[in-house]
């Protein structure tokens, strides 16, 4: 789970998730509660160590309030039975990392990843 503190509206993001693709492979990307549901969403699951997220509001749609919520869920699977895999994390750099409101500044934030689950496949 992508996990989310925003402290004003957000228009637009971008995001890089890096994991060790040698432990764990990405299954599906799904939206979280804090994506309004006509905002568009890119979530690319076919590169080796990273998924490139990307979310924006249309022209008049509807921005990410503030507030704490889930902003994507992401499954993985373990390559191996009993594999740390370690936690997903962020990349850094203006390129990667970016938040924007609806007049196109750059928004500070703070981002962290949870996992769990049960799902044993």
């Amino acid at each position: 789970m992508l996990h989310m503190d925003a402290i004003r509206e957000i228009h637009q993001g971008v995001l890089r998730l890096q994991f060790d693709a040698t432990r764990m492979e990405p299954i599906e990307v799904l939206p979280g509660e804090l994506l309004p549901a006509e905002m568009v969403r890119i979530a690319d699951i076919s590169q080796p160590g990273f998924i490139p997220l990307a979310f924006t509001a249309l022209p008049g749609g509807t921005d990410i309030g503030e507030g704490s919520g889930e902003l994507f869920r992401i499954r993985f699977r373990l390559l191996s039975a009993g594999s740390e895999a370690g936690r997903p994390g962020f990349k850094g750099g203006s390129d990667f990392l970016q938040l924007r409101d609806r007049q196109g500044r750059h928004l500070s934030f703070e981002l962290g990843t949870e996992a769990g689950g049960s799902d044993v496949n």
